[in-house]
């Protein structure tokens, strides 16, 4: 019957769920023994009615509460603080109680308070119980538990009964622990089992995801080179010089962003790049790109290891944007060109750039050209704000907002 079986266990812990199942067998013995000895004591006119009758109803409390909480804990201490209330008032309140019987009792409970509880708490009960079983004992005149000797034979039948009934709760727990302990290794060590072989199974999944990806970041690669390889192609048939320097701008855009994807399938983590690194190929290449007849000497120092793809291409962009405009406008009629890029943390979710070169900059004849627009656009998307002086040189300082 439903009734008598116990709740649904919410717990995920094997162990803790064996420990709910042995609380509600324990209750459920508690309720059925105490109910006989309460109707045997009654049928013979035994007048200590007093710790059955309590004992039968902690079993029954017992028993509502693990329905109504689904948890072992509360019964526990239900049991530890109603067995030692029983015990002291049975021990030195009501008149010929058997100290054997309660003895037996104390074990029984101890082992059960042992097992859901802890050691210390099972030590606690223990002592204080035993403590007071030898209290009475030392101060009985005459030792009941011992002394059998003018007992009736209803009365020595109701001793042998708590013995007998005692015992077999300490027997019964003991078996049921070591079940229950057995069980719940044996299911923790088949859920461990099961645990590896779905982790072995997202392990090749993921593994297949990160060549799928990489694959794709290759391809995404040789689509845009491809691209870049079309404008240049197309660039040759034209002749006004400044449509063929727009056509050089957006290819060099375009290797930008292939050179992320070229990192990205190069990489071992898919999430990240490191930045140093992707800033320095760019440079190389924007370099050679521009056949720049002069050494051109790039310093980078960034105390930002990664960038994720996503604010990557934003940063990418600007830097082709700001290394373009200085090889296309800035080194002319120097000897040598330097750029510095600086990238330093302002907080952990916020940093800033520091990008300045020594040219040779004049003032430009229009701050709404296509240039100094898309650095502003891109510096919005990253969040962030810029100032630029190419008073000496040119200089620009960025402050934005970085993904996690």
């Amino acid at each position: 019957m439903s009734l008598f079986r116990p709740p649904i266990s919410n717990y995920e812990n094997h162990f803790d769920r064996e420990k709910l199942n042995l609380s509600w067998n324990t209750a459920l013995w508690i309720s059925l023994i105490f109910f006989v000895l309460s109707v045997y004591r009654t049928i013979i006119g035994n007048a200590n009615l007093f710790p059955v009758l309590t004992g039968f109803g902690v079993g029954l409390s017992a028993l509502i509460l693990i329905k109504l909480t689904k948890k072992f804990t509360p019964i526990s201490w239900l049991i530890l603080i109603a067995a030692t209330v029983i015990c002291q008032l049975d021990l030195f309140v009501i008149k010929n109680s058997e100290q054997i019987v309660h003895m037996v009792w104390i074990i029984a409970t101890a082992v059960f308070i042992f097992y859901t509880l802890n050691w210390k708490w099972g030590i606690a009960f223990l002592t204080t119980n035993l403590v007071g079983l030898f209290i009475k004992i030392s101060i009985t005149t005459r030792p009941e538990a011992i002394e059998l000797i003018d007992r009736n034979i209803s009365a020595r039948f109701d001793l042998y009964l708590n013995l007998f009934l005692a015992s077999f709760m300490i027997c019964y727990q003991v078996i049921k622990i070591i079940q229950s302990s057995q069980k719940a290794e044996q299911n923790s060590k088949l859920a461990r089992e099961k645990l590896m072989e779905q982790n072995q199974i997202v392990q090749s999944q993921n593994e297949e995801k990160t060549v799928m990806l990489k694959e794709i970041h290759h391809r995404v690669k040789n689509n845009l080179q491809v691209i870049t390889s079309l404008l240049r192609l197309q660039s040759r048939e034209i002749k006004d010089v400044a449509a063929v320097e727009h056509f050089r701008e957006a290819m060099n855009r375009v290797m930008a962003m292939a050179l992320i994807h070229d990192k990205l399938y190069q990489s071992e983590d898919l999430s990240k790049i490191k930045m140093q690194s992707y800033l320095q190929h760019l440079s190389n290449d924007l370099i050679t790109s521009y056949s720049i007849e002069i050494p051109v000497t790039v310093e980078i120092e960034s105390e930002v290891e990664y960038l994720v793809p996503k604010s990557l291409v934003s940063v990418a962009l600007l830097f082709n944007e700001l290394i373009s405009n200085t090889l296309k406008h800035g080194l002319q009629g120097q000897d040598e060109g330097e750029i510095c890029i600086k990238i330093n943390m302002v907080s952990a979710k916020q940093i800033e750039m520091h990008y300045s070169d020594n040219g040779n900059w004049k003032t430009p004849d229009r701050e709404d050209s296509f240039g100094l627009e898309l650095i502003e656009t891109l510096t919005n998307q990253l969040i962030g704000t810029f100032e630029r002086d190419t008073r000496n040189g040119t200089r620009y300082h960025f402050v934005f907002e970085i993904e996690e």
